[in-house]
């Protein structure tokens, strides 16, 4: 494959990336409570409602500058390289755990259908390897 080619797949993950993360992020703030997300912190955090809001809101923040810089970084900042790595970083540790919570612990619990379970599987992995194709800035 030519390197144009390459370099056109990856800005189309990285827009495609940021729209994901904005939109997550969004959701949050519109009174998205019933969002994967939401559910993953309720599995994780129990009862302690005071301390999943305080997690939800400050991960959909992070999500939304998460997807702002990495609309930013199209446009070559130079100063912005290591907070959206950071930023980044985070997200991706965060989606890992989100995984986990969705979609690996489930397996052990007995409470999944094979299909949609691997699909859904597939889809958060396909975020994942799309914020380690566009942190390795290829």
């Amino acid at each position: 494959m030519q390197k144009g080619m390459t370099s056109i797949g990856k800005m189309v993950m990285q827009a495609a990336l940021a729209t994901v993360l904005i939109v997550t992020g969004l959701l949050v703030f519109a009174g998205g409570r019933g969002s994967e997300v939401s559910q993953a912190i309720n599995q994780l955090l129990g009862k302690s409602t005071g301390l999943k809001e305080i997690v939800l809101y400050i991960l959909a923040v992070v999500d939304i500058a998460a997807g702002v810089l990495l609309i930013l970084d199209f446009f070559h900042i130079d100063a912005l390289d290591q907070i959206d790595d950071l930023a980044l970083l985070v997200v991706m540790i965060a989606w890992c755990v989100f995984i986990l919570i969705v979609d690996v612990f489930p397996l052990f619990q007995g409470r999944f259908h094979f299909l949609p379970w691997l699909g859904q599987l597939a889809q958060h992995v396909l975020v994942l390897s799309t914020m380690i194709v566009v942190k390795a800035k290829i």
